[in-house]
């Protein structure tokens, strides 16, 4: 800890603002000195540096940012100090303070951190014989919401450690700190190195440290967005009290999706308002895409309560291949058309309806009869359909020939209906090396 504080302090010295301190950017060389490393979204201070960041964005590694980063708030060097604290932690304790540990999603760790207090960390379980202080106040002091509530340098942060917190010595620290929040070289380099621990023992702590980093390494996922601010960046946001893409660049609205943010949960809707960064596009629209499915599965699910179809299949009797046979959760019945009055099933169309109108914002399709893998080869399955509502709104989707597979459409939007009606636009031909049949078939349809 003393070295990688070295680290900080001397970037700082120099005007460098790291923004993603975190175990996969600390690395311990042969001859036991640690280097800090990928400065790939710093922050450089100074009139004449150019600004790697635009107010709004949030970039770094959700689990070990700031709670000023994490809103998308001006950050310092105090920043980088909670992170350095982040990384004292899991060196303590094994753990990360917000729970990353690959399986925590980033809107779920961004909102520990700005909101949530982090849980005390327990009494060492081992006792180092030279370790001369009890590093916890010094570390959750680092930990604290409010900047002006950390050590403001990294060279205070680093006498902490050593017991030297004294009120006078802290305070003082909070009276002087410059402009940006950085040491000056005057201070740095007036201040003695204390002597923490026997040159053995550090290099032993050290090696667990490195354990302990490199084991939590990927604990706090990727960062979120990763790229520099400019024409290329994407963000997401709330326009409308819905969620909204923003280009990085220009902060100018791309997209107003359909998507209302108050249908997410509260850690999305926290993590939209202080914008989530990506570093393409196409990311930022696979995120969308996810919003959308949190959004539906949030939403009451509608109820259609009356099955008709242009056609169906009589080979047993009407009821054993009926419409209403999509829609009982079971994948071993299906609506069949019936195939020797109205040939390969092409027009053919099915409808669900209700007595008041219902919001639809997802639809997945069975396609064929998967009561077993033969049946479904035996009949056709639908390859165009076409999807219409009561507002007179449809589109049009083609579903791959795959056997017992579920698959979304994408709807265009949510939409506000009376009924669902789709109909079969074109068929795969029986595939069975035996008799066939020319029915085009559905096992099950889904609405949410």
């Amino acid at each position: 800890l003393d070295q990688l504080l070295d680290a900080v302090g001397y970037a700082h010295e120099q005007g460098v603002i790291h923004r993603d301190i975190k175990p996969d950017n600390i690395f311990v060389g042969a001859d036991g000195r640690v280097k800090l490393a990928d400065f790939g979204i710093a922050r450089v201070d100074g009139a004449a540096a150019t600004q790697a960041t635009v107010v709004g964005a949030v970039l770094g590694t959700p689990g070990y940012m700031s709670p000023e980063q994490a809103r998308g708030a001006k950050v310092d060097a105090r920043s980088d100090l909670f992170s350095t604290g982040v990384v004292a932690y899991e060196m303590l304790s094994g753990r990360n303070p917000f729970g990353a540990d690959g399986q925590t999603d980033s809107t779920t760790l961004i909102y520990r951190i700005v909101h949530e207090p982090v849980p005390e960390l327990p009494a060492p379980k081992i006792a180092y014989d030279g370790m001369d202080a009890d590093l916890r106040p010094a570390i959750m002091a680092a930990l604290e919401k409010d900047p002006a509530d950390r050590p403001q340098t990294a060279a205070a942060f680093k006498a902490m450690l050593h017991g030297g917190r004294t009120a006078d010595a802290f305070q003082q620290a909070r009276r002087r700190p410059t402009e940006s929040g950085l040491a000056t070289r005057k201070d740095s380099a007036s201040a003695k190195r204390p002597k923490w621990l026997p040159s053995a023992l550090v290099a032993g702590v050290l090696a667990v440290a490195v354990g302990v980093l490199f084991v939590s390494a990927n604990a706090g996922g990727g960062p979120v967005g990763g790229a520099s601010a400019g024409k290329s960046a994407y963000y997401l946001g709330i326009s409308n009290n819905k969620v909204a893409l923003f280009n990085g660049g220009s902060n100018e609205l791309v997209e107003e999706t359909d998507i209302q943010a108050d249908t997410l949960g509260a850690d999305d809707a926290a993590a939209l308002g202080n914008r989530i960064a990506f570093e393409s596009i196409e990311k930022a629209e696979q995120q969308i895409s996810e919003f959308r499915g949190q959004a539906a599965k949030g939403a009451v699910p509608p109820v259609f309560t009356s099955f008709t179809a242009s056609s169906v299949s009589t080979a047993d009797t009407i009821d054993a291949y009926g419409p209403q046979m999509a829609m009982d959760g079971n994948a071993k019945t299906a609506w069949n058309t019936d195939g020797e009055s109205v040939g390969d099933g092409t027009g053919q169309w099915m409808q669900l309806a209700a007595s008041d109108p219902q919001r639809v914002s997802g639809i997945s399709i069975l396609p064929g009869f998967c009561k077993d893998r033969d049946t479904w080869a035996k009949n056709r399955r639908p390859h165009a359909i076409t999807v219409s509502f009561s507002d007179g709104s449809s589109f049009s989707a083609e579903l791959a020939d795959k056997y017992n597979k579920y698959q979304e459409l994408s709807l265009p939007a949510p939409v506000d209906t009376t009924f669902v009606r789709i109909t079969v636009d074109s068929t795969y031909a029986p595939t069975y090396s035996g008799r066939c049949y020319d029915d085009c078939t559905i096992s099950e349809i889904r609405i949410s």
